[in-house]
């Protein structure tokens, strides 16, 4: 079924023209990641590089989620055939994963970044774009030749802010000690309001006796931002040490409920490996979900958390598969689209009921959570958020902003769910 339902999103590739869908079909290719996917991504970028669209990218970046050394190979034709400067700064990601670090490659990085440094007009780019560059040099340990460029570009005011503040981050770690000492030494030359305010938020992340000599010399004689934000990392680290102290006392909030639905997947693989019909686990290991031990702190922790969920809801067996044809399958799940058949959820569903184990659409509340975790992080999709949060009566605590208590919620919820498979399918013979 995997195989049909990827030969039909490689057909909507090609046919789809609303770029809002294309990127829909991207978003999926990217989370399957087969390698069946690379020449279609490939042919489809050539045509926009052809046209010199400037959302080619997109197809680039869907490349870098599969996992084959074609995608290398790819990247380099990509980098020979593009256009544009982005397409071929959006590759050197892929080349730093696969660890390719060609001469060619590593002075074309070289090039663009002293371009940017005398601010040329025709190599303007993104402070993501600098990063990627800079990242790949520092991988391939060329970047050290850089050093007067990236103070180029630090001291260089025309230049943009967010590419400076990229270079700043580069450049003290090329060689901490000495980076730091020559911004002590020459602070009186260089100094200037947003110097003062690169290296205060750089600071921050710091630790050190030249830190502190820095941060005393800006303290003294800097601009007033800079001022606040040096001060206000000092009262960040006194609530920090308060957060540490709370989050130690609630690390392990969720531990009773963690045991027992990790013990509640034993026991259906269990009961599933006991049938005549079935003789298999239906659930894999999941060593990510003993972090759900640790509560959600904030919004942040908790989209994490949320994040991490997701993979328990992919963890169904591949041994978990049908043959019953597809019409079956639409009297099964008559809410479902046919290109969503091959989901993990829907997987099980329709096995247990070709095993004549009969389950309701929802999953016992296992589809409603899966839907929660996985539309969560979508600002696009705030409305369906909102119904699904409703439905399952978690919106207050939503709207609460209660982090803690939604996430231990919804584990309940998955406790609850998964104690009602149980019981069920434990009633069957």
């Amino acid at each position: 079924m995997s195989s049909e339902y990827n030969s039909k999103l490689i057909s909507k590739l090609y046919s789809v023209i609303k770029f809002s869908e294309i990127e829909r079909v991207l978003n999926e290719i990217s989370e399957i990641a087969d390698p069946v996917f690379i020449y279609p991504l490939f042919d489809r970028w050539k045509l926009y590089n052809y046209k010199e669209d400037p959302s080619s990218h997109y197809f680039i970046s869907a490349l870098k989620d599969i996992k084959s050394k074609e995608v290398l190979n790819v990247s380099s034709e990509i980098f020979i055939l593009s256009k544009t400067l982005k397409d071929r700064i959006w590759v050197y990601p892929i080349f730093q994963q696969y660890n390719y670090f060609e001469e060619k490659l590593i002075k074309y990085a070289q090039f663009i970044i002293k371009k940017l440094s005398i601010n040329d007009p025709l190599y303007q780019i993104f402070d993501f774009d600098l990063f990627n560059l800079l990242s790949y040099l520092t991988a391939g340990k060329r970047i050290d030749s850089l050093n007067e460029d990236l103070k180029f570009i630090i001291f260089n005011e025309t230049i943009e802010y967010d590419n400076r503040k990229t270079a700043l981050f580069f450049l003290l770690r090329i060689n901490p000690k000495e980076e730091f000492n020559y911004f002590i030494e020459n602070y009186n030359t260089y100094r200037s309001d947003d110097i003062d305010i690169l290296l205060a938020r750089e600071l921050r992340l710091w630790k050190g006796n030249q830190i502190e000599k820095l941060k005393s010399i800006i303290l003294s004689k800097g601009n007033t931002r800079a001022i606040e934000l040096l001060n206000e990392n000092e009262k960040k680290k006194q609530n920090e040490e308060k957060k540490t102290q709370l989050e130690k006392s609630i690390k392990f909030n969720n531990a009773q409920i963690v045991m027992t639905i990790t013990e509640l997947r034993i026991k259906i693989n269990q009961v599933c490996i006991s049938k005549p019909d079935i003789k298999s686990p239906i659930f894999t290991d999941n060593e990510i979900f003993v972090k759900q031990i640790e509560s959600a702190t904030d919004r942040d922790s908790f989209l994490s958390k949320c994040v991490e969920m997701r993979v328990l809801f992919r963890s169904i067996s591949k041994n978990i598969k049908s043959i019953i044809s597809d019409t079956e399958i639409k009297k099964i799940l008559p809410k479902q689209n046919s290109t969503d058949y091959d989901k993990p959820l829907n997987r099980l569903i329709i096995y247990f009921h070709e095993k004549n184990i009969k389950i309701d659409e929802d999953l016992y509340g296992l589809r409603s959570i899966n839907q929660i975790v996985n539309i969560i992080t979508h600002p696009d999709l705030q409305k369906e958020l909102i119904f699904s949060l409703q439905k399952s009566n978690l919106y207050d605590l939503y709207k609460e902003e209660n982090w803690t208590e939604l996430h231990k919620k919804l584990l309940y919820l998955l406790q609850t769910s998964l104690e009602k498979l149980h019981k069920n399918i434990s009633q069957k013979n």
